[in-house]
């Protein structure tokens, strides 16, 4: 699908306008902080790494944002913050989202059996264990030899190793990775 880039900006523009009331629906756990709100990271966690611009001054645009304890790429505007948040890997989902949020169109239709936060956390939680549980130490597989082809010779028991793992990228069926 061709995405109009004129619509981008336009959207980009919008969304920037009302940045505080953004940040306040998709980050509720972030802080004002005079100019700035304040989050953890772009999943919305708690702390103070990651500021999001609400109003525009020096020359920076409104809802422009940076995250200091990421990678130097992490920056963007809201749309940008809005897709890793939400961790589409389509624009155009993140568009319409974006949107729904502007009043532009119907809201997503939510899932049926849409988890609450906290039940879709301990779900998380709960893969992790799992994937712990099924894996091995590291100790003669693919990933010590990996390990120490780089330099590092100490790995503890808590760096686990599993020869396939099941991982969606998109497609109709989920892929096997070593991990």
């Amino acid at each position: 699908m061709m995405v109009d880039q004129q619509s981008i900006g336009d959207l980009s523009d919008a969304l920037a306008a009302r940045a505080e009331s953004f940040c306040r629906h998709y980050f509720p756990v972030g802080q004002k902080n005079g100019n700035y709100w304040h989050i953890g990271d772009v999943s919305g966690s708690k702390g103070k790494s990651l500021a999001i611009r609400l109003q525009a001054s020096g020359g920076r645009k409104a809802g422009s944002w940076n995250d200091y304890a990421g990678s130097p790429d992490d920056y963007g505007d809201l749309i940008d913050l809005l897709q890793k948040h939400l961790g589409h890997h389509s624009v155009a989902d993140t568009l319409n989202e974006v949107r729904a949020f502007m009043g532009q169109a119907p809201s997503p239709a939510l899932k049926a059996n849409k988890l609450s936060p906290a039940e879709d956390a301990n779900k998380r939680l709960e893969r992790a264990r799992k994937l712990i549980r099924f894996s091995k130490p590291t100790y003669r597989t693919p990933a010590s030899a990996y390990l120490l082809g780089r330099g590092i010779k100490r790995f503890g028991p808590a760096l686990r190793y599993n020869s396939s793992v099941y991982v969606w990228n998109g497609g109709e069926l989920p892929e096997k990775y070593p991990a």
